[in-house]
């Protein structure tokens, strides 16, 4: 998926890409790109709602990221 933003603001076209993958029923990965290179976001999410994100930076920010939700499982945090 490709989005292209145009703004008065922004005085050239910001152009996104966007990959989006399902890791467990309640944690989505989004993949992303712009002018400045690859980052991502981690979603939790509980039905249609947000509950929160993570910005990822690079590919050891997302194995921490993946490890601790290993550890500790989207819904077991009190």
């Amino acid at each position: 998926m490709t989005f292209t933003i145009k703004s008065d603001i922004i005085d050239s076209s910001i152009r996104l890409q966007m990959t989006s993958v399902q890791l467990t029923e309640n944690l989505r990965y989004i993949q992303l790109n712009d002018e400045k290179g690859d980052f991502g976001l981690i979603v939790v999410h509980k039905g249609e709602r947000v509950q929160y994100t993570i910005q990822i930076e690079n590919e050891s920010e997302l194995r921490a990221a993946i490890e601790s939700f290993q550890e500790n499982p989207v819904g077991s945090l009190v």
